[in-house]
């Protein structure tokens, strides 16, 4: 196995690297380093800011990697380096137990080193087990493969291996943000803090004129505004990641998750307690749908005590299976989109829809749905409505 750092040409003057940001994530965790404590940097390659960590830190900088141009500057440089070849994890403890030659450990950073290997978690494995018996931080960093750079390109069917980066040619591994936590929570690496590297342009911006690529093109501007929403790490080029040892998790990071079952549509309902003979009407009707694959998100806006209560107790006199549909949950601020926001955050439905607690949906409400769900999936399906006009008529004072 061959260690190799993805930073090694991070510019030392820049405060926005892996190098840097890992440096930062120590500092706001550090504690008083012990006597002869090491800072143990695994796949160093030329370490910029190696003498950062000895003065900030006060830890002696250890740098380990294959034999190259990095250890060489490193020795060069006055700092400890030390070329190690090494396969699997109990062989990485043995030659990294040489290397520590006991010493106690404070601080570990292996910064992309394991995206190099099929069996990379060996590395991490051996670290969080380092990290255990020193009761050391450890920094662990690996490039985004959902920048937004590589979706759009990916579009097109564009695929372009670079020397270095987000697709590094001698990557054996790509990580999302939740492939990442799932690989560091087998190996028994909890995750404390963040410092990411954000990047909305990377080395893999190119061809620039293409259309989804070319920044006042208007595919690019639709593109981009749809990751952006959707994905909250489009602009994240590497996660570092501040850990601290744990036990391991048994799992299989590479099995794909499965899809929970989730309703066809979520209705969602705003009141504010003032028509609750309407509410029950409402609810009334939706016990009596022919398909009932749907569920209710009741959102009470601005209700006092006496209006909460009220509101519960029209819930509680619905049908046991249609009680099982419903949630009630309570909005306390805002204007009128402040509770269907609430709703729509709440949703597990395949789709959602507005609906008044005064309407009276037909028995075929959902199921129309249903049938506009098998010919047009993924679209925005719509309804007829009616109005009707009516008047309120009290009856024993109600």
């Amino acid at each position: 196995m061959t260690l190799r750092s993805v930073g090694a040409l991070d510019d030392p003057r820049s405060s926005d690297t892996v190098h840097s940001h890992a440096l930062d994530l120590l500092s706001r965790g550090k504690s008083e380093a012990r006597p002869g404590e090491i800072h143990l940097d695994i796949g160093c390659g030329c370490a910029p800011v190696a003498a950062r960590i000895q003065f900030d830190l006060g830890r002696v900088y250890v740098g380990v990697d294959v034999s190259g141009e990095g250890l060489k500057n490193l020795a060069e440089r006055g700092f400890e380096a030390h070329d190690i070849r090494i396969e699997g994890r109990d062989e990485i403890l043995r030659r990294l137990d040489a290397v520590i030659d006991g010493r106690p450990v404070g601080s570990i950073t292996v910064l992309g080193a394991f995206q190099r290997f099929l069996d990379g978690e060996a590395i991490l494995e051996a670290i969080a087990e380092l990290g255990r018996g020193h009761l050391a931080q450890v920094v662990v960093s690996a490039h985004n493969v959902t920048h937004r750079d590589i979706g759009a390109k990916l579009m097109f069917g564009l695929w372009n291996y670079t020397d270095s980066g987000l697709l590094d040619r001698a990557h054996a591994r790509l990580f999302d943000h939740s492939m990442l936590l799932a690989e560091l929570e087998k190996a028994g690496l909890r995750v404390v803090d963040r410092y990411d590297v954000v990047k909305p342009v990377s080395e893999q911006h190119f061809p620039e004129g293409h259309p989804a690529l070319a920044a006042g093109a208007t595919l690019n501007g639709l593109l981009f505004d749809a990751a952006r929403q959707a994905n909250p790490y489009s602009d994240t080029y590497q996660f570092v990641w501040l850990c601290a040892p744990s036990r391991e998790v048994q799992r299989e990071t590479l099995a794909h998750p499965r899809e929970q079952s989730r309703p066809l549509l979520s209705a969602i309902v705003r009141t504010q307690g003032r028509r609750l003979h309407t509410l029950v009407e409402l609810l009334t009707c939706l016990s009596g749908q022919s398909d009932v694959d749907f569920e209710t998100v009741i959102v009470g806006h601005k209700l006092d005590a006496p209006s909460v209560e009220a509101v519960k107790r029209v819930i509680d006199d619905t049908p046991e299976w249609l009680r099982q549909k419903i949630r009630f949950l309570l909005a306390d601020d805002g204007g009128r989109a402040r509770p269907l926001n609430l709703g729509f955050a709440a949703a597990r439905g395949r789709y959602i829809c507005i609906i008044d607690d005064d309407d009276v949906p037909m028995a075929n409400w959902v199921e129309e749905f249903r049938k506009l769900d098998v010919l047009h999936p993924g679209r925005i399906l719509r309804c007829a409505c009616v109005r009707q006009d009516s008047r309120n008529v009290s009856v024993d004072k109600r």
